[in-house]
């Protein structure tokens, strides 16, 4: 509900409307070449890499202790959850890509298809939940992946597909994907699949005794 509320509210017209999209684009427009290419690129491969690094500690838990593949297979859970709320989200909403609706805009890449909806952006949504869920399961990865999964999100306004806030709700729907599984997964794994040793507090006996 808080998503549609966000998707009424952004709307041409509100807080983040069309006027921001095209300030974006254009600033995009201008930049060189080289910058056009990675920012397709990121675009494009980056959300594989973001899915890639939690498919290496999927990989990495099969070899560690069953906590560490429990934990690997919420995440997996969240993500395929955060998917599929996006997609049924995009159904909902129906909101058209801005390149299409907003008038005088030269997008980088080439603008999708008239019924592939523009929120949330399902880029940002996969991105997030991976990028939350890897910080839940190997904290070390996650520090990686959830810059990426940032460059992702921003490169969709950047290349000319996606309106900011369609970025910002999917960042917020896949990062929040993760929240039933928290409880579960309050201890990050260390880098050994292995939760890391407590710390004791306290003088004198050295155990952290009062």
């Amino acid at each position: 509900m808080h998503l549609l509320a966000l998707a009424a509210a952004t709307t041409p017209g509100g807080p983040f409307d069309s006027g921001l999209y095209k300030d974006i684009a254009d600033a995009a427009g201008k930049t060189p070449w080289f910058v056009h290419l990675t920012a397709s690129v990121v675009t494009q491969l980056g959300l594989f890499v973001v899915l890639g690094l939690f498919a290496l500690a999927w990989w990495h838990a099969r070899r560690g202790p069953a906590r560490a593949m429990a934990l690997t297979l919420l995440g997996v859970v969240a993500i395929g959850v955060s998917y599929l709320v996006s997609t049924g989200l995009k159904d909902i909403v129906q909101e058209v890509r801005p390149c299409r609706t907003v008038a005088g805009v030269t997008t980088i890449d080439t603008c999708p298809a008239a019924t592939d909806w523009s929120f949330p952006s399902n880029h940002a949504v996969l991105a997030a939940a991976a990028a939350v869920a890897l910080i839940l399961v190997w904290r070390q990865l996650g520090w990686i992946a959830v810059p990426l999964a940032l460059l992702v999100g921003v490169s969709r306004v950047f290349i000319g597909v996606h309106y900011p806030h369609d970025v910002a709700a999917g960042d917020g729907a896949g990062g929040s994907g993760n929240w039933p599984c928290a409880p579960t997964r309050a201890c990050p794994l260390d880098h050994r699949g292995r939760p890391p040793a407590p710390r004791f507090s306290g003088a004198g006996n050295g155990f952290g005794q009062p």
